[in-house]
């Protein structure tokens, strides 16, 4: 497997194989340094492994998206199922209106926020991923676009608890932190 150090990748939708309309591509991008890295379409799964200063954009992920071991990158992601473990000083721009991210081991100083890209053709990737987004049922649009807000924090012992962010700074466990809004910015596409 190739690292990528250092530079910046971008994958077009039509360099992305589809199979009857859905998905087939199983993407892994793993050990990448100083890079940014842009995916301008859907795959199935999405694996993103011991990124050390990155930037990760992938327009949508059908099935599960995991983040891993990762230090100080920032990925911008709208998924199915968000897994986030591992991870240190690292950011994560999502929308998962199905369920709440996930965060697991020993993940520290995540800052968890809103989607911040928008594209052309970001709502036919989104539909091609079979993930819901309908902003006309405006009550049900709300509660699910900050589903990033309440992640689901796995501990030792298979102890679950829903994270706040007020919550989550009260306790100390320093798991996870919303973004501040000042610090909030629109990711630039190449």
């Amino acid at each position: 497997m190739n690292s990528l150090n250092k530079c910046v990748t971008v994958k077009r939708h039509d360099e992305i194989q589809y199979n009857f309309g859905n998905t087939q591509c199983k993407l892994s991008i793993v050990g990448c340094e100083d890079s940014n890295i842009y995916v301008d379409s859907c795959v199935e799964t999405l694996l993103v492994s011991s990124c050390i200063n990155c930037i990760i954009f992938v327009a949508a992920v059908s099935k599960v998206c995991t983040i891993e071991k990762c230090e100080n990158s920032t990925l911008c992601v709208a998924a199915n199922l968000l897994r986030i473990g591992n991870c240190v000083d690292t950011l994560v721009h999502s929308y998962t209106p199905n369920s709440t991210p996930i965060v697991y081991g020993d993940t520290r100083n995540l800052r968890m926020a809103p989607h911040n890209a928008h594209y052309a053709a970001m709502l036919e990737h989104i539909k091609r991923a079979n993930i819901k987004f309908d902003p006309t049922e405006s009550d049900w649009f709300t509660e699910q676009v900050n589903n990033f807000k309440r992640p689901n924090i796995l501990g030792k012992g298979d102890r679950s608890e829903r994270g706040d962010s007020s919550e989550s700074s009260a306790k100390g466990s320093g798991s996870f932190s919303i973004l501040a809004t000042v610090d909030f910015s629109k990711m630039v596409m190449p």
